[in-house]
């Protein structure tokens, strides 16, 4: 009997020691944070499907968007007048879509926050990839013309233009006019004389400061280029984005959301040495 007592005295000791409270209480604080930085990772235990979907940034960044595209119906952008060329080209095609105006946020969020000296460095392109331009809801809207440094749509000889008629029509074929969109987009950019190109789908929000993100990225490219040598490096889309090819295939280019291209890699509408593709980190999908 002295045992037993002893040994539920030592036990009663143990559970209301100062010890375990101070780990209950180490592992309650460890248990809260992991909860708290850990319920946007997919893998962890600590995932939380109905916390990590909310579109905390992304709203915030979408209402100033929205507020800048709003400002640029009163005010247009003063483009800068002289002959040296931008340090980037930024392409983006658009279609309409029914009842949805991405296009808009997306315009809004690139050129929000943008410095001065930032912005006269991009030469923005938003290309209307319909063969009738008004179908498209921004070319009739004065906010596009008052941010856009070009406005782009189809002029091509007559037979061209029939066959993306063609393509409009015929729904099923909608991935090889995008890669025909992508190519003439991107040779429009290439004309420009911009040292880098970037492509942007019409329906991401650019973080704010995406534009110092994508100079740091592309120096690091840059970097490890040059480490591993012209001969190491994969024209990855020699064929895919040539617009002259007569049979365009489907390599997963229009799951990309942002592309930036060294134009010194692009003659005579192919890639002769190295494609310098980058997939930037500062685009989150609508």
């Amino acid at each position: 009997m002295m045992l037993h007592r002893t040994s539920g005295t030592s036990w009663r000791a143990y559970m209301f020691s100062p010890q375990l409270g101070a780990f209950f209480v180490i592992y309650s604080l460890l248990v809260l944070y992991c909860r708290l930085a850990f319920y946007r990772d997919p893998t962890s235990l600590f995932f939380d499907p109905s916390m990590a979907y909310r579109r905390e940034y992304s709203s915030t960044r979408q209402r100033q968007a929205e507020r800048f595209i709003e400002g640029a119906v009163r005010a247009s952008f003063r483009r800068p007048d002289n002959s040296t060329p931008p340090f980037l080209c930024v392409g983006i095609a658009t279609v309409a879509r029914d009842g949805e105006r991405y296009f808009r946020t997306s315009v809004g969020s690139l050129l929000h926050g943008l410095t001065e000296e930032e912005r006269k460095n991009i030469h923005l392109i938003t290309f209307i990839a319909h063969t009738e331009p008004r179908v498209h809801p921004a070319y009739s809207e004065d906010w596009l013309y008052n941010v856009a440094d070009q406005i782009l749509t189809y002029d091509l000889p007559q037979e061209q233009l029939e066959r993306i008629r063609e393509m409009e029509r015929e729904k099923g074929v909608y991935r090889e006019k995008g890669l025909y969109d992508y190519s003439y987009l991107l040779e429009a950019c290439y004309r420009v004389g911009a040292a880098n190109i970037l492509m942007v789908e019409d329906d991401v929000l650019a973080l704010n400061g995406w534009y110092h993100r994508t100079v740091k990225a592309l120096d690091v490219a840059k970097a490890q280029t040059y480490r591993k040598g012209v001969s190491d490096c994969i024209p990855l889309l020699a064929t895919v984005l040539h617009r002259r090819t007569s049979r365009l295939e489907y390599r997963g280019v229009a799951d990309i959301p942002s592309l930036v291209i060294r134009t010194g890699d692009w003659t005579h509408g192919r890639y002769d040495n190295c494609t310098l593709s980058i997939q930037t980190p500062w685009t989150t999908a609508h």
